[in-house]
């Protein structure tokens, strides 16, 4: 068993705490080029196989704060616990080690070679026409010109000549081809008058890419010979051309290819015949080692399997940056401009594989919901492939690229009895299915975020592991309840393991500046500190109060700051509607009264807003039921105007959807910022409505949700209706490092009234 000292195991680990690439990063995707922070789940990137590979998972936000530089000059940021695959000359194999274990070994590690990219989509221009045009084609016409003992490039091309002309004094031809739609496609592909290769000729087939290329290399390009001439390396095709934006394209092919390439800039200089250059000129020079089918038998392409490979040549420290680390399928991807392999892994998937394939044991995994129960199955099969130890345990017939298609599988058995069993205890029968999955019971049990497992689950998942003398129970995750998480964690039968981001600052994998960041965002001390709720800050239903009573503090003070207008529309049943101001320091209610006369509150709204002279796009309104026809009204009256009111519907998704269940969530999270900075609110005895505002994190998530306002009434609080027009004048973002921004402050000398 992984953990001998006991059987019984809690770990307690502040969040983050993982492996990532920073977010300048570019990665090559199915869309072209990316930044690594702008990558999304569905998303494909290449691994070093040149297959496509799904995005499965993006992390959370952290930092990078290494910088591993490369042989052929590529400088990727990553963290130090970022894992790399790596081979050196007295190893056997390929090994997945952390940047900081690098450092340490002080050897010279090299990485996976990789091979040319798959691609696929139909083209509507010949890519070898389209090669020879970029190259010695005229920018706004279909036509390309060349010497006449070249002639082979034109009979190459799949289209009809319309014309040929001849200079009269060089003999050099033009050859034209209006006849075939040409000139059409080249606008349709924005190409006319901007030589350039389109994205979708980069994501082409091999064959396509290569004819491309092929094309440019018996135009613009130069094949040096078998021996060295001119102190060029033997074989090495250079392609010259002044235009830097096709040269940067040429490269990506060839990056694409799994080539190295190096690009010399030439200053602009006379010719040979005296004629003095206005460009400078860019050689982009590298060493093929696949077939590139030129036609002109001088510019016959010599191709060599490349023998040396790429090495990690240093590892620096930088000043953190901001990254995050997503997980593919197979768990490698290329980063870089020159597509380096780098690698990802989940723990708990790689345990069980350690478990179920050298252990041979049978494991059942529990996961709060049904996305990372999928999530963690992903893994464990992915990673199936990345010893023969794991996938040679596979039963007979069984195949990887079978088991990746079925994403809904719950259950791998392996040939040695072995295997995983995921759950999600979001289902009302998970019990059930796993006890009649594994019979009588698990030896093994792994709960990941088990705080976000309820207790009744809970204890009927531990009654799994009875009968096993060494059965094997270990619960993962941060502190958001008082529930079974807690108890197992005073128990003395379990072994623990604490990890909170004191202990992350000591080991860099967090800065300060990040840490004092995450401090304001919600659930710090529970995420980043490791911290159990105090017992009287949460209730039965695991809700907080958002802010205390000594939170609010009301008196006169001096506003500053543009003005923002709230507008909480009543719904009846003795609901109130209500006009909140708020500066930036301070918040006034300026009117509160029962009326289900939409048009008088819509007067009153204009009225007010003329009187303070608020800017229209600083009135958010709740546009839910009844205020959307307030809304509607707004909008007609301020048409004529640049600027109109917000609409807002709280129940739409949050612009942070990983932290916040809704708006609503987001915007009271934004307010409680407000007030801990020091916000004074303007006397009046309804805000203290906003003691009654309940937060909590979702089981099923992890995401801040405020309790709503049906179950609100249920526990017998009324409407909060003062409390919620405040909350929506932070529809709009106004914060920037937890301090106050304003775009348009006027001093409060020229506020009307107050």
């Amino acid at each position: 068993m992984i953990f001998r000292n006991k059987n019984r195991v809690q770990i307690i680990t502040s969040t983050q705490y993982g492996k990532l690439i920073a977010n300048d990063v570019p990665v090559w995707t199915n869309k072209g080029w990316k930044k690594h922070g702008e990558l999304k789940v569905g998303d494909y990137v290449f691994n070093h196989l040149g297959k496509r590979v799904k995005i499965i998972v993006i992390g959370e936000k952290q930092f990078a704060n290494k910088e591993v530089i490369f042989t052929n000059g590529e400088k990727i940021k990553c963290h130090e616990n970022h894992e790399w695959i790596v081979w050196n000359e007295n190893w056997d194999e390929y090994k997945v080690i952390q940047t900081n274990e690098i450092e340490k070994y002080k050897i010279i590690m090299s990485i996976p070679k990789v091979k040319p990219l798959e691609g696929k989509g139909e083209l509507d221009i010949d890519p070898y026409f389209l090669g020879a045009w970029l190259g010695d084609g005229t920018s706004k016409k279909p036509s390309i010109t060349i010497h006449p003992n070249d002639k082979d490039i034109i009979d190459r091309i799949p289209y009809k000549l319309s014309a040929v002309h001849i200079h009269k004094i060089t003999g050099i031809k033009t050859f034209e081809f209006y006849k075939n739609g040409l000139l059409d496609r080249l606008r349709e592909n924005n190409l006319y008058n901007n030589k350039h290769i389109p994205l979708k000729y980069k994501l082409a087939s091999l064959k396509d890419r290569l004819e491309l290329l092929a094309g440019l290399i018996d135009t613009d390009g130069s094949v040096n010979k078998d021996y060295r001439e001119k102190g060029w390396k033997n074989g090495r095709v250079y392609i010259i051309n002044t235009n830097k934006i096709l040269i940067d394209d040429v490269r990506d092919i060839i990056h694409g290819l799994g080539i190295r390439t190096s690009i010399t800039k030439v200053k602009a200089c006379k010719s040979s015949s005296g004629i003095q250059g206005k460009k400078d000129v860019y050689y982009l020079g590298f060493q093929p080692n696949i077939n590139i089918p030129t036609v002109l038998l001088r510019k016959k392409v010599n191709y060599r399997e490349s023998k040396r490979s790429i090495r990690i040549k240093e590892i620096i420290d930088i000043e953190s940056e901001s990254g995050n680390c997503i997980q593919v399928e197979g768990g490698i991807y290329l980063v870089g401009k020159t597509m380096i392999p780098t690698h990802n892994s989940l723990i708990t998937a790689l345990a069980c594989l350690v478990i179920s394939c050298i252990q041979k044991e049978l494991v059942a995994v529990v996961a709060p919901n049904k996305e990372k129960a999928k999530i963690i199955m992903r893994y464990y099969i992915e990673h199936l492939s990345d010893n023969p130890v794991f996938w040679s345990q596979l039963e007979k017939n069984t195949k990887l690229e079978r088991l990746r298609q079925e994403e809904s599988k719950e259950r791998i058995i392996l040939n040695n009895e072995g295997g995983i069993f995921v759950v999600s205890a979001q289902a009302g029968n998970a019990v059930k299915g796993v006890e009649s999955a594994m019979g009588e019971g698990a030896k093994i049990v792994i709960q990941d975020e088990s705080c976000l497992i309820p207790d009744q689950t809970e204890s009927s998942i531990y009654r799994m592991i009875a009968g096993y003398k060494d059965g094997f129970y270990c619960k993962i995750g941060n502190p958001f309840y008082r529930n079974h998480f807690l108890k197992s964690w005073r128990s003395e039968k379990y072994q623990k393991i604490f990890i909170d981001y004191f202990q992350g600052l000591k080991e860099g994998r967090y800065t300060q500046e990040f840490i004092e960041e995450a401090k304001k965002k919600p659930n710090f001390d529970i995420l980043f500190g490791c911290k159990f709720p105090d017992a009287d800050m949460i209730d039965q239903k695991g809700y907080s109060v958002l802010l205390a009573e000594s939170d609010i503090k009301q008196g006169e003070v001096n506003p500053f700051g543009e003005i923002r207008m709230g507008v909480d529309v009543a719904e009846g049943g003795g609901n109130y509607n209500v006009i909140v101001l708020r500066w930036d320091n301070t918040a006034k209610v300026v009117l509160k009264y029962q009326s289900e006369n939409t048009m008088d509150l819509v007067g009153r709204i204009i009225q007010i807003g003329n009187e303070y002279d608020i800017l229209p796009d600083n009135i958010f309104v709740d546009s839910i039921g009844v205020g959307k026809g307030v809304c509607d009204r707004l909008e007609e009256n301020y048409n004529k105007k640049v600027r109109t009111i917000n609409g807002v519907k709280v129940s739409e998704k949050a612009q942070d959807s990983k932290l916040y269940f809704n708006k609503r969530a987001e915007n009271y999270w934004r307010l409680r910022q407000w007030i801990k900075q020091g916000a004074i609110l303007e006397p009046n005895n309804d805000w203290n409505q906003l003691e009654d505002i309940k937060y909590k994190v979702k089981d099923s998530s992890g995401q801040l949700l405020i309790m709503p306002k049906d179950e609100m009434r249920k526990e017998g609080y009324e409407s909060p209706d003062i409390a919620d027009a405040l909350m929506l004048t932070f529809s709009r973002i106004d914060f920037s490092g937890g301090k106050v921004v304003t775009n348009r402050v006027k001093p409060p000398s020229t506020y009307k009234k107050r």
